[in-house]
């Protein structure tokens, strides 16, 4: 009961400290969002607007889908157009030379997941190694590691779980150390 009641009288004075004195810090009232900050310059702009275009985009094209993956690889999209990040990513050994390589096309989670699983060298369960690594498999992977929510092979990505699926990826590659609490 004594618990109850010191935490009731804490979480009471604590809201009445924000609504009295706001949560800003001093001299910080009245600045508004990012003015103050300097404009990004070069590649870096270009890849943010790309990543915040794709994610409201309904579908994921394949070149959309080849230059998030050579971001994922290489840091950043060089490529001057799609034949050019096409042989990249053959050359990555990401992308199949027998697929048929259409920028326009619509990207498919079997195909994604296919490149992810190699772009992030995934080792993949017996029946992904026994089919020698078919789309329909990696993205059992990919769903059983959490990377990629459900789904079937064929399913059309859209823009939006594209971006989400980069970000675990790069999650995955690169696990941010938690602090301990």
């Amino acid at each position: 009961m004594l618990k109850s009641r010191r935490l009731l009288v804490s979480l009471g004075v604590l809201m009445l400290a924000v609504g009295l004195g706001g949560c800003a810090p001093p001299g910080v009232r009245g600045v508004r969002a990012f003015e103050d900050l300097p404009a990004a310059e070069g590649e870096v702009a270009s890849d943010a607007e790309f990543l915040f275009e794709l994610s409201e985009k309904k579908y994921c094209s394949t070149d959309d889908a080849y230059r998030g993956m050579l971001y994922l690889i290489d840091g950043t999209d060089t490529s001057k157009d799609f034949e050019e990040r096409t042989a990249r990513m053959v050359m990555h050994g990401v992308a199949d030379k027998s697929w048929k390589h259409n920028p326009t096309a619509v990207a498919t989670k079997g195909k994604v997941a296919y490149m992810l699983v190699r772009a992030l060298e995934i080792r993949g369960g017996v029946m992904y190694n026994i089919t020698n690594g078919c789309p329909r498999y990696a993205l059992r992977e990919l769903i059983h590691n959490g990377m990629i929510k459900g789904g079937k092979e064929n399913s059309k990505l859209s823009g939006a779980e594209y971006v989400g699926i980069l970000g675990r990826a790069v999650d995955y590659r690169e696990p941010r150390p938690w602090p301990k609490m």
